[in-house]
């Protein structure tokens, strides 16, 4: 009788060779990733996912999960954040970014002549239907969620990739890892990897994630911790986690 739980000590012994799969999978499409003019960032998820897919049907461990690309369902219902977004926010860029949106949406019910309600616009920008570009999961089953791709051709546009990630590695959707991939930074092809990896996966993730760049030399790698403080997420950068882990008497 399949077990209906990941069993947590294999998942982490196997993250070295889930991890070595998807940098295999990025390297192999280099040349499509290096030239996207014209791409739709769809197909260029599509062609990783099937090579990642590949590669985790060769792993008993992953052999019985799924390789989906805009899986948009949770259980019975849709993807969906209940959130305020400009708590997820980093940076000022970011907040102006969501105060941009807000700007869009009150236009947009102006060209219409209709005023929006503040209630109306909370619902637009606390309450959004999604759909990851590319996960590893088991269908209607959350302990199986293992990991959530975002993929943008450029570096600037990861804003809200990087609020979805927070969303699907925080205790709703429970990802032990988010990756947002931008694959150029300023017109040059700069992949940029920010991580979100769960406290738990950490020091298996990060021995596995120093080996990148030699798949990908001009890689820049982010990397934040998802720390669950008494049923509050927090998601602190890799120096911070550090200096925390410490502080609690921990090594990393």
């Amino acid at each position: 009788m399949e077990s209906d739980k990941v069993p947590e000590k294999i998942i982490i012994k196997q993250f070295d060779e889930m991890l070595d799969g998807l940098f295999k999978s990025i390297q192999k499409n280099k040349s499509l990733l290096q030239n996207t003019k014209y791409t739709h960032e769809q197909s260029i998820s599509h062609r990783i996912a099937c090579d990642f897919e590949i590669a985790m049907l060769s792993n008993k461990t992953f052999s019985n999960l799924i390789v989906d690309c805009e899986y948009s369902k949770h259980g019975e219902n849709p993807k969906q954040y209940r959130i305020d977004l400009r708590t997820l926010c980093e940076t000022d860029r970011e907040n102006k970014v969501i105060d941009n949106k807000i700007e869009k949406i009150k236009n947009y019910y102006k060209r219409k002549n209709n005023k929006i309600t503040e209630d109306r616009l909370k619902e637009e920008i606390c309450n959004k239907y999604f759909r990851p570009d590319i996960i590893l999961h088991k269908r209607g089953n959350d302990n199986f969620n293992i990991l959530a791709i975002e993929i943008k051709k450029n570096y600037r546009d990861i804003t809200f990739d990087k609020i979805k990630l927070k969303v699907l590695t925080g205790l709703q959707y429970n990802y032990k890892i988010g990756l947002s991939l931008a694959l150029k930074k300023h017109n040059e092809y700069k992949p940029t990897f920010t991580f979100y990896v769960q406290e738990d996966y950490y020091k298996c993730f990060i021995a596995k994630v120093n080996t990148l760049k030699d798949y990908i030399q001009s890689a820049i790698i982010n990397i934040f911790v998802v720390v669950n403080n008494q049923g509050k997420i927090e998601y602190l950068e890799e120096e911070d986690y550090i200096k925390y882990s410490q502080e609690k008497g921990e090594k990393c």
